[in-house]
């Protein structure tokens, strides 16, 4: 920065009076300090000069102020201008200025450094920054001055605020707002990043003939005149040159450069405007102007780079909006046009409601073919299949022999017929009388068809959704015809669902198998997700609501702190698994050892281990492995493979992970003495969805997506997975690769904090088979001063249900031998049953699931993992 120069005492907060001045000198052992730009070496002369860093000194005895050049560049000041600290501090706008002054008097006083950013305003009045820093020398433990540089920052603070305005600006561009609201929006946007000037912006038609919209803040007539200017190659204005000639245009004096139209520099002159810089608004498909943004200044010059930037943005921003609105009229334009299909397709309805609702092919085919006839008034008809590019097979006719439907089984694009030139055109084609169209067709043709009775006739193109055609619907006629635009506009509704259908012999097993993997997928994933989430919640909320951090509270956060933020926050990921193998899921590498990782993982995994009873061991290196992972993600993989393993091996087999340290990775392996893998699948067991016959019988309907997942997480981690057996039933053996962390590296850890206790009392009984989740949420509900009784299976919880007497039911739905809707339906049929408030808290969370659970005579269904908040909520209304 700069101080006072010598005799100008306190100003900028320096302790600095002047009588202070007048009685002291300069002690004779303190040199004088300079840093002058002729002064430095010629290398560090060019290091200033190339990082645009000014230097400055103060003297605080003799208060003479000495600044470099570069300096007073940074203030906007030539080299031999006069740069003294009270005019530097008033080219500092507040509240930059006080804190200025706050951190020179630090400074001066020995306090601190001098460090600090602030803007200034030129005197051509643009805002810039500077990062001003300095330190004081001292004599005698007395500082006696400081000394500093300033560097223009101005750069990176502009690219910040602009991409601050633009985040705001497409913000409203996304939700929709008003085109005029949001060109306003950029207006006041470009007028905060550039106080001096204003924004304008004149859109033309899509012909780019005339104005149609205009937006800035002038008076209303200026606008009217903005929306009269032409587009035109004169110099009407620089907005409209910049439109027609597709490139910008500039005026850096609207008073006295006189090559522009009279009328427009009068209009920019009574509003203020002595110069401009105009950008088109470019089309994106092909590159035109659709109008322009015109960046108004205040002074007569040619526009600054960081002006010209504003005007680039404003002119982008528009862009944006009319593609935006375009887009939006296209939308409407085809929701238009299918609300007339729709319109038509009603008079078919009874038509397409038994094609539709009928399996069998042939009648399908004999259907189409009646409703053709009807809709065309003709005797004859044909529906034909399009086999490769030129073969058409004929499906099912109408009143022609057997001995001309024979002729005609199979036709190609070169028959001469009305569907081989359909074939071939891809256009309908529509012969009115054939009888004098010899010359076309062909003498044999004719005769055929005068033996067979037809005279005229119309084929149109089966195609499907995506233009594709799939075959071909005819109709003939036994004398001269033309068909109405109303009977083709009623044929061409037949045509797409003929067309729908054909193409549907070729997709619908595919489409059957797709939905059934979609559906158990969204299914089961849902329900299996939401499962372990909610004993994890429970325990987190235990936690907060505990003050004091006992033995028991620590365990539980520990359980917390490796479970329930992986759980919830994977959710969502597994839900859409194609980003996670597209390896765009997002990574929250930690420090973190691997044994905390595993104990999260065989967490998870324990309760299918101890279910199917197998020997389950753990070998780890004895000295700590750390790790740069998503610990989540980590222990995500060894779950999955520990999952695998427990399935895929007979009840009571060993299953072992273990892990050790080799050339800077870490090895972990799980291994087992169950089902093995096929050598066929080792080369794509990664795949999704991907599991061999005869252990799919085991997995009870798995999904197929643990490995897929597994793979790319871990290639996520710059690591690899493979697996290794000996064939069926000989066992299997996943290997996961992980790069080591330095053995040094601190770990991380996370803190949570408690909540409030609820506080009216009720008798609640928990019925769940999921007993960690029972039992979690029992305690929480008995922290919450509830009495809270917990059972696992429906026989269990109506064996003690006249003992407890509960106000509350708290019912999971899918448990084994008895569901929940069983339990619900026995509750309400006992004595005093109808009073019990029973609420559903499970995984299952589809509409039908809401449906089923009310019909059954629940009061209420909570999805797991449930809120805790929400549960006391409902327990204090029951």
């Amino acid at each position: 920065m700069a101080s006072s120069a010598a005799g100008e005492g306190h100003a900028a907060g320096l302790p600095l009076s002047s009588s202070e001045s007048a009685g002291t000198s300069r002690p004779a052992d303190v040199p004088p300090v300079a840093i002058a730009a002729d002064s430095a070496p010629a290398q560090f002369e060019h290091a200033l000069q190339a990082g645009r860093i000014g230097t400055w000194h103060l003297d605080l005895v003799t208060h003479e102020l000495t600044v470099s050049a570069l300096c007073k560049a940074n203030f906007g000041l030539p080299a031999d201008a006069d740069l003294t600290l009270e005019r530097g501090l008033a080219a500092i706008p507040e509240p930059d200025r006080a804190r200025v002054q706050r951190a020179l008097d630090d400074a001066a006083a020995g306090h601190c450094d001098y460090d600090i950013e602030h803007r200034v305003i030129w005197p051509d009045g643009s805002i810039h920054w500077i990062n001003a820093r300095g330190g004081s020398g001292a004599a005698h433990g007395q500082p006696h001055s400081l000394s500093g540089v300033t560097v223009d920052i101005t750069r990176p603070r502009r690219a910040e605020a602009l991409a601050m305005a633009q985040n705001a600006l497409l913000e409203k561009v996304a939700l929709g707002r008003p085109r005029a609201e949001c060109l306003e929006a950029v207006n006041q946007a470009v007028h905060g990043l550039n106080p001096r000037s204003h924004g304008c912006f004149i859109l033309t038609d899509p012909q780019r003939t005339k104005v149609v919209e205009a937006v800035a803040p002038f008076a209303e007539s200026a606008l009217a005149y903005l929306v009269q200017m032409p587009i035109s190659p004169g110099h009407h204005g620089t907005c409209s040159a910049a439109i027609h000639h597709n490139r910008p245009f500039a005026c850096a004096d609207t008073a006295d450069d006189t090559s522009w139209d009279a009328q427009w520099r009068q209009v920019c002159l009574a509003h203020g405007i002595r110069a401009t810089y105009s950008v088109p608004v470019l089309r994106p498909d092909d590159g035109l102007a659709v109008g322009s943004f015109c960046l108004c200044l205040e002074e007569p010059r040619a526009p600054y780079e960081w002006e010209t930037q504003l005007a680039v943005f404003g002119a982008q921003m528009a862009g944006m909006l009319v593609e935006r609105d375009r887009l939006d009229g296209t939308l409407r334009e085809r929701e238009a046009q299918l609300a007339g299909e729709l319109a038509d397709a009603h008079i078919l309805h009874e038509v397409s409601r038994e094609l539709l609702g009928e399996d069998d092919v042939a009648i399908i085919h004999e259907t189409i073919i009646d409703a053709a006839c009807t809709i065309m008034h003709s005797p004859f008809a044909s529906l034909q299949m399009l086999h490769g590019a030129s073969r058409l097979q004929l499906l099912a006719y109408r009143g022609f022999s057997p001995t001309a439907a024979a002729a005609w089984e199979w036709l190609d694009d070169h028959c001469g017929t009305s569907c081989g030139v359909a074939l071939a055109t891809g256009q309908r084609v529509i012969y009115g009388d054939v009888r004098g169209m010899a010359a076309e067709i062909g003498e044999a043709l004719v005769e055929n068809y005068r033996e067979t009775g037809i005279v005229a006739m119309q084929t149109t193109p089966l195609k499907s959704r995506n233009g594709r055609i799939v075959g071909m619907m005819s109709t003939h006629w036994g004398e001269p015809h033309q068909p109405s635009e109303h009977e083709l506009r009623q044929l061409d509704i037949l045509a797409r669902l003929a067309a729908d259908l054909l193409e549907r012999r070729h997709t619908d097993m595919e489409l059957r198998e797709s939905d059934r993997r979609k559906d158990e997928f969204l299914a089961m994933l849902g329900h299996e997700l939401r499962n372990p989430l909610a004993p994890l919640r429970n325990c987190l909320h235990i936690l907060r609501m505990e003050a004091t951090a006992s033995a028991d509270s620590r365990a539980l956060f520990d359980v917390m702190d490796r479970q329930v933020t992986q759980l919830v926050r994977l959710v969502d990921d597994l839900l859409e698994v194609s980003r996670i193998t597209r390896g765009r899921i997002e990574l929250r590498r930690r420090h973190v050892a691997l044994s905390d990782i595993v104990t999260t993982a065989v967490e998870t995994s324990q309760p299918l281990l101890d279910a199917y009873g197998h020997r389950f061991s753990v070998d780890l290196p004895e000295q700590p492995v750390a790790l740069d992972v998503d610990p989540i993600r980590i222990a995500q993989v060894l779950s999955n493979l520990l999952n695998n393993a427990a399935k895929y091996t007979p009840i009571r087999g060993e299953i072992a992970l273990r892990a050790c340290v080799d050339d800077g990775k870490v090895c972990i392996s799980v291994a087992d003495n169950g089902a093995g893998v096929d050598p066929g699948l080792h080369s794509h067991i990664f795949e999704l969805f991907t599991q061999s016959e005869h252990t799919r019988l085991q997995t009870q309907g798995g999904l197929g997506i643990g490995l897929t997942l597994v793979r790319n997480l871990v290639m996520l981690h710059g690591g690899t997975v493979a697996v290794h057996s000996e064939g069926i039933g000989k066992g299997s053996e996943f290997t996961v690769e992980l790069p080591l962390l330095d053995a040094n590296a601190a770990l991380d850890r996370t803190i949570e904090t408690a909540i409030a206790p609820s506080t009216r009392p009720k008798r609640i009984l928990i019925i769940d088979d999921n007993s960690e989740h029972a039992d979690s949420l029992a305690r929480l509900l008995a922290l919450a001063h509830h009495e809270v009784h917990a059972v696992y299976d429906g026989f269990d919880a109506l064996s003690v249900i006249e003992s407890v007497a509960p106000d509350v039911v708290l019912l999971d739905l899918g448990m084994p031998d008895m569901d929940g809707y069983e339990v619900c339906d026995r509750i309400r049929a006992l004595p005093g049953g109808r009073e019990v408030v029973v609420i559903a808290v499970t995984g299952w969370g589809q509409q039908d699931d809401h449906l089923r659970t009310a019909k059954h005579g629940f009061d209420g269904h909570l999805v797991k993992p449930v809120d805790p908040a929400e549960i006391l909520g409902r327990l204090e209304a029951a």
